[in-house]
């Protein structure tokens, strides 16, 4: 029992590990484009005042030179390229190189967060019991729950992919590029989350608290493929919890894409901090399969969403003019 607790925060901590595991908040920015250069110049007194700059454009093998006004405004700023179902597919599969690879990537500056996370699994899990027992016995009403959880965990599976539906379907009538490209996120993180969830599962191969009257049980591989007399599987698929780490990624994704609007993210949270506590409250899982499985959710949509940002929002600039030359890029904030 206590080798497969020690080897479930090896997991955990081996797969939030890396330079990214914990992405800082980079996007969350005012809206607009934005410059930032390098310039070298020659002293002012020495040059005429310049009436427009030159921007060199490399295109091919070629040099073209350009002249746009000097009172240059967002719109002549490059634009960042739209979505299509090739670079869907290319940044999905960057992103899951990235995940998967983050245990060789690690740097100092991930260890505060990661040891918070080790110690905050190692007290919950010797609790889960006691906190079980708490929720099924003293806390929750049962006939209420019973007609109301099921329908908030359902947020975390079949609602969460009906809502991005609703966001392509939105974007495609109105032509909205952000939800479209909200739901292109969210499905991208909703997916990788899983992944990730689902090696957990079987790793770990943790029981279910309702498959065992309240006993906590780890099983390892062999208790995830292990079944009954009767051919059915005994449910050591508990940790961490699926519903809450996809509703997690879908709420990340919808507060980071709209976070001008404060209402967003406080509802967003709050319906995914809802499907935790509905697996909680329905006897699905454990506390700690709870938060692990709202942690990775949202630590997985973060980086999907950084990486697209920077991937595509991002354009190499090269300017001249009589003062120097200057090199920098401009940023596309959605």
């Amino acid at each position: 029992m206590l080798k497969h607790k020690f080897a479930v925060l090896i997991f955990i901590l081996a797969m939030l590990t890396g330079a990214n595991a914990f992405p800082r908040g980079t996007t969350e920015t005012r809206p607009g484009t934005e410059v930032f250069c390098l310039a070298l110049s020659r002293p002012e007194s020495a040059v005429p005042k310049p009436s427009v700059w030159t921007s060199l454009v490399q295109t091919g093998d070629s040099l073209r030179v350009e002249h746009p006004p000097l009172t240059a405004t967002p719109a002549h700023m490059p634009a960042p390229e739209r979505l299509t179902l090739g670079s869907v597919a290319r940044d999905w599969l960057r992103d899951a190189a990235q995940i998967w690879s983050s245990p060789f990537q690690g740097k100092s500056q991930d260890l505060l967060p990661l040891c918070a996370m080790a110690l905050t699994v190692a007290v919950l899990i010797p609790n889960d019991e006691r906190v079980n027992h708490v929720m099924t016995d003293v806390v929750v009403d049962h006939d209420r729950d019973d007609a109301i959880s099921p329908l908030v965990s359902q947020m975390g599976s079949y609602g969460a992919w009906g809502a991005v539906g609703a966001f392509f379907g939105f974007g495609l009538l109105a032509k909205d590029q952000k939800a479209v490209e909200t739901a292109s996120l969210a499905v991208s993180a909703m997916l990788q989350s899983e992944l990730v969830v689902g090696l957990a599962k079987m790793v770990t191969g943790r029981q279910r608290p309702s498959a065992g009257n309240g006993v906590d049980s780890w099983g390892g591989p062999a208790g995830f493929f292990r079944h009954d007399s009767a051919g059915q599987t005994m449910s050591f698929d508990s940790f961490p919890s699926g519903h809450t780490a996809t509703a997690f990624s879908l709420a990340t994704v919808v507060a980071m894409q709209y976070h001008d609007h404060p209402w967003v993210p406080i509802a967003a949270y709050a319906i995914a901090t809802g499907v935790g506590f509905s697996r909680l409250s329905g006897n699905h899982h454990w506390l700690s399969d709870v938060v692990v499985g709202a942690v990775l959710g949202h630590v997985i949509a973060r980086l999907v969403i950084r990486n697209y940002h920077l991937r595509h929002g991002i354009q190499p600039m090269l300017s001249v003019s009589p003062r120097g030359v200057s090199l920098g890029a401009s940023y596309s904030f959605r």
